[in-house]
C-alpha cells in the first residue's frame, strides 16, 4: 500500500498545482462564452433562431459541451483529492483525534463539492429534453410514402418464343404539415434557451467556486491532512 499511497499523493499534489490554472480557465470561459449579462440580451439573441423546422440552437449546444467538459474535469480532480485524504487516515486510537477530525472535515467538504458537481452533470441532459418538449407543440411534421407499381407486358411469337416484360414505376409522396406557430410558443422556446444559458453560466461559476473552496481548505489544513496526529504515523487504513 505504500506504493499506492505514493502514487495517490503524487496525483493529489499535481491536482493542487493545477487548480489555480483551472480556476483561471473557468474565468476566461465565463468572459468569452457568456457575453450576455441580462436575460433580455440573451432573449434578443435566441428568439430569432426559433422556427417551425425545430432547428437546434447551435450556440447553446456548444455551451452545454463547454460546461460538461469543465464538470468532467472538476469531478475527476475532486475524486483524486478524496482518495488521497482517505489513504492518509490513520488507524483508530483513543485520544489525540483532533487532527483526524480536521482531516475528515476537509475530506467531507471535498466530497460535498464532488457530489454537487456530479448532480449538475446528471442534470445537463434536461436542456435537450425541455427544448424538445417545447418544440413538439408546434414544430412542422412531415411524412413520406413510397409506392411501386409493377406492370407486366406479354409478347407472343418471335424467334425466342413468347416472353413477358416487367416494368416497375416508383412514386414518392412527401406530406408536410404545419401552421404559423403561436407567438407565445416561440417565446417559450426562446425562454427555455435563456433559462439554460444562465443555468450553464452559474454552473460554470460553481465549478470555479468549488476549486477555490477545495484549494483553500487543503492549504489551510495541509499539516493536519498529512499528519493528523502530529507525528510520523501515516494511515492507509481506517482500522
Amino acid at each position: 500500500m505504500e506504493k499506492r499511497l505514493a502514487a495517490t499523493t503524487a496525483s493529489a499534489n499535481l491536482v493542487l498545482e493545477e487548480i489555480p490554472g483551472l480556476m483561471d480557465r473557468v474565468t476566461d470561459l465565463l468572459a468569452r462564452e457568456f457575453p450576455a449579462s441580462t436575460p433580455s440580451q440573451a432573449y434578443a439573441a435566441f428568439a430569432p433562431l426559433v422556427s417551425v423546422d425545430a432547428a437546434a440552437n447551435t450556440r447553446m449546444v456548444h455551451l452545454v459541451q463547454v460546461v460538461l467538459d469543465e464538470l468532467h474535469t472538476a469531478i475527476a480532480k475532486m475524486q483524486a483529492l478524496e482518495r488521497w485524504i482517505q489513504l492518509l487516515v490513520p488507524r483508530v486510537a483513543d485520544g489525540n483525534n483532533f487532527g483526524v477530525e480536521v482531516q475528515k472535515s476537509v475530506q467531507l467538504q471535498i466530497s460535498a463539492s464532488r457530489t454537487a458537481l456530479q448532480k449538475a452533470w446528471d442534470g445537463m441532459t434536461d436542456y435537450y429534453w425541455q427544448r424538445a418538449t417545447a418544440f413538439e407543440k408546434f414544430a412542422a411534421k412531415s411524412s413520406k410514402e413510397t409506392t411501386n407499381t409493377v406492370t407486366t407486358t406479354a409478347e407472343e411469337g418471335g424467334n425466342d418464343g413468347d416472353s413477358n416484360k416487367k416494368s416497375v414505376v416508383g412514386a414518392e409522396k412527401v406530406t408536410q404539415t404545419g401552421a404559423a406557430p403561436l407567438a407565445d410558443l416561440v417565446s417559450y422556446v426562446a425562454a427555455v434557451d435563456v433559462k439554460w444559458y444562465f443555468n450553464l453560466q452559474r454552473t460554470l461559476e460553481s465549478v470555479g467556486d468549488h476549486y477555490a473552496f477545495t484549494l483553500d481548505a487543503v492549504e489551510k489544513n495541509n499539516a493536519k491532512i498529512k499528519l493528523p496526529r502530529g507525528h510520523g504515523e501515516r494511515g492507509m487504513s481506517m482500522f
